[in-house]
């Protein structure tokens, strides 16, 4: 592909995960959850069984979009550019999880052109001229020196160190200003 094309992930960037798993299992499983990570650590096992179910739930594929995301990923399409819906979504363990989720892209009026595996090789392969992600840990298994990375976060969550200067910190309203740099870059 080209420069032309931009990829993007799909949880914490075009939803609003995790609160969208945290209302699951509170709505769901009358389980009360304050830090994600922190239950996840302490009851594995549970969050684990909530994690499954959730998979397949409404919460997941009828979930809110992050509509200032869409408008600017869509205005991007407008203007030519190619995007490419990046994720780490198990779909070859959940049967029906990819077309649930093509759906919910679809739904949500994302114009992509594909919905693939965020692996370093279709990385690789894609060679997009920015990637729009929200866990570092994420961008770090497929980091190249050619791509920027917007980090999309919450300013009131806590923050690894940025190690590379390729990697730009973002929130929802910063997004627009960012993207317009990195085009014009």
């Amino acid at each position: 592909m080209s420069t032309m094309t931009i990829t993007c992930d799909i949880d914490g960037v075009l939803n609003f995960y995790p609160q969208t798993l945290i209302n699951y299992a509170q709505n769901e499983h009358n389980v009360f959850i304050s830090d994600l990570t922190q239950f996840k650590s302490q009851h594995f096992q549970k969050y684990t069984e909530i994690k499954s179910a959730y998979r397949y739930s409404a919460y997941k594929h009828e979930a809110d979009a992050r509509t200032l995301v869409v408008d600017a990923l869509n205005s991007l399409t407008n203007k030519g550019y190619n995007i490419v819906v990046f994720t780490t979504r198990p779909f070859d363990r959940y049967p029906g999880m990819f077309e649930m989720t093509f759906q919910w892209l679809q739904s949500i009026g994302l114009k992509f052109s594909t919905l693939q595996a965020k692996t370093k090789s279709n990385f690789d392969v894609i060679k997009p001229l920015f990637h729009l992600d929200d866990r570092l840990d994420h961008i770090l298994d497929i980091y190249s020196l050619k791509t920027v990375f917007l980090l999309f976060q919450d300013p009131a969550a806590n923050h690894d160190v940025v190690p590379y200067s390729n990697i730009v910190r973002i929130t929802e309203h910063t997004l627009s200003d960012e993207i317009e740099r990195v085009i014009h870059d």
